[in-house]
């Protein structure tokens, strides 16, 4: 090989080298913004989901009043109408049920025979 071969070799094989070290630190380049853009996409996704849980909450909150309410409403309706049951009225009510469990009364083992 002549000498002008080998520079030319030499040369080419040095150029190529700082193609390697350009394409190299453009990748570099390139992978830095994609490694920001995607954290500032999984940035934006987290409060979209952390606001997305925020409403849910508040949503629930709000329906657990509300049922929350009207169990009390119900309620108080029990107890306004349980208020003007009189006396006879109850008495009749605890009587026909103690009937059923009473030993001795006209429901007491009905299915049994001696």
């Amino acid at each position: 090989m002549t000498q002008n071969t080998l520079k030319t070799i030499i040369d080419a094989e040095l150029e190529i080298a700082q193609m390697l070290k350009a394409e190299r630190k453009r990748a570099s380049a390139w992978l830095e913004q994609i490694k920001q853009a995607t954290e500032q996409e999984v940035l934006q996704e987290i409060d979209r989901l952390a606001d997305l849980t925020d409403r849910g909450k508040a949503a629930a909150r709000e329906g657990a009043e509300k049922r929350a309410g009207e169990i009390i409403r119900e309620a108080t309706s029990l107890v306004e109408r349980f208020e003007t049951i009189n006396e006879e009225d109850l008495q009749g009510v605890v009587w026909k049920y103690l009937r059923c469990i009473l030993p001795g009364t006209e429901h007491d083992r009905s299915n049994v025979q001696n």
